[in-house]
């Protein structure tokens, strides 16, 4: 993941990435890659939330243009976890973020009937609410190894695909829900991998198709073939 970060072009406003898991080793290929990574937390040991404190830690200047104030950021990535964090504690009333191992409850929303509770308790409100701001706003999606069995996540990213919006996704497998999804959406294509031999099975508006080469649903074999 690293190399496709850092092959790709890096917005002014933040490359936004929503993820429900596996989000602290996307940190790690973000800062890699060169992003400073916005987590909405202030700090590693005892990091308080605060999305306005944190948005403005990758700022790096204030330019004039037009008589209109400017600010300038470095290359940042907004990692948001509506599911919680392995780092993640609740102290006391408050949520922290910490590296270190720490005697608390730790604030990761498990799968059960009790995620929709904890989803709109801080700070998974606050990164629900910034996922689904983002998803409205964006002009294409790239969806990597996510099933869309989610209710809870993913209303908004569903609605927007099946809107138009234009969609890659990458899954080692084709489950029913993302047919179903390509299938009904008129820009979306997904690429999984052939059960028989290398190579990709293309899944898009009712149309499915085998083809032998690069098992381009990889996103680092993408990455290698498309971005070099």
């Amino acid at each position: 993941m690293t190399t496709f970060l850092a092959k790709i072009l890096k917005p002014a406003t933040g490359l936004p990435i929503l993820t429900p898991n596996y989000d602290r080793l996307i940190e790690v290929a973000c800062e890699m890659a060169g992003f400073h990574v916005d987590t909405t937390a202030i700090g590693h040991y005892a990091g308080a939330f605060d999305h306005t404190r944190s948005f403005m830690g990758s700022c790096r200047g204030i330019t004039r243009r037009a008589k209109i104030t400017v600010l300038d950021h470095f290359p940042r990535a907004i990692v948001l976890k509506p599911h919680g964090s392995f780092d993640w504690y609740k102290v006391g009333n408050d949520a922290r973020r910490c590296s270190m191992d720490l005697d608390a409850e730790r604030l990761i929303i498990t799968p059960g009937l009790n995620k929709y509770r904890a989803g709109y308790s801080a700070p998974f409100d606050k990164h629900r609410e910034l996922a689904n701001d983002y998803i409205k706003q964006a002009t294409r999606f790239l969806v990597v190894g996510y099933g869309f069995n989610d209710d809870h996540l993913q209303t908004h990213l569903v609605r927007q695909i099946q809107d138009g919006t234009p969609t890659l996704i990458l899954n080692r497998s084709l489950n029913a829900k993302v047919k179903n999804l390509a299938d009904g959406s008129p820009r979306c294509v997904c690429l999984a991998k052939r059960l028989a031999s290398t190579g990709i099975v293309m899944k898009t508006s009712g149309c499915e198709v085998e083809h032998d080469g690069p098992d381009l649903w990889d996103l680092s074999v993408l990455t290698k073939e498309l971005l070099a």
